[in-house]
């Protein structure tokens, strides 16, 4: 006769990689009165961050007179191609290309603007860029692309887009920016988010909890 082995049943628990949320603070009560919208990208210059997608939708944003200034932080293999792409649409005074960035500024430099994009084609979890940006209560505006729709709930702590569409990019945008009389709340709301799900601190104390540490 076969003998049937029981084996327990499995309860797997999530520990995300975390973030210093101590190191990454901010706020947007500077920014919201201005008229020109700040943005920042702070993704790698590779094909899967998809940064074609944000040139595009900044040559919409010009086009229909969208006061704005996009800042490209970083480098890669897309670089050149990237910054010729802006000059040709037109875009050398609206796109600044600043390349690779102090850590220890990154908290400085994102709070210096008033949204964050990121154009990733795919991400597993949340990038820490993203939520770097969450962190310093910055309006995110995110492609619907792996589990993004997990952490980001549209209108609510930040704002989704079709991934890869210029177009559904713009409207995200311009939907931010209707919206930004709330931008203080829906801050605070991806901070909350950051603190609750993804802060190494409260990720490493369930890890310690599974491991009998504590």
């Amino acid at each position: 006769k076969l003998i049937k082995k029981i084996v327990p049943k499995a309860n797997p628990k999530i520990i995300n990689f975390g973030i210093d949320s101590s190191f990454f603070m901010g706020s947007l009560k500077t920014q919201v009165k201005d008229k020109s919208i700040n943005i920042i990208s702070t993704r790698n210059h590779e094909q899967i961050y998809n940064l074609e997608t944000l040139i595009n939708t900044s040559k919409e944003l010009q086009n229909n007179k969208i006061g704005f200034l996009l800042t490209i932080a970083g480098n890669g293999s897309q670089t050149e191609m990237l910054m010729k792409k802006t000059k040709k649409l037109g875009l050398s005074k609206k796109v600044k290309f600043i390349g690779r960035y102090d850590y220890e500024t990154l908290p400085e430099l994102l709070n210096n603007h008033d949204l964050f994009i990121s154009t990733s084609l795919s991400d597993a979890g949340i990038a820490a860029s993203i939520a770097e940006a969450m962190a310093c209560q910055k309006i995110v505006i995110v492609s619907d692309s792996g589990e993004n729709k997990l952490w980001i709930s549209h209108g609510v702590n930040g704002f989704l887009f079709k991934t890869g569409c210029s177009k559904s990019l713009y409207n995200a945008i311009i939907t931010a920016i209707d919206k930004k009389h709330l931008w203080t709340e829906i801050g605070v709301k991806a901070r909350e988010t950051i603190l609750e799900r993804n802060d190494i601190s409260n990720e490493m104390k369930k890890m310690w909890k599974l491991m009998d540490l504590i």
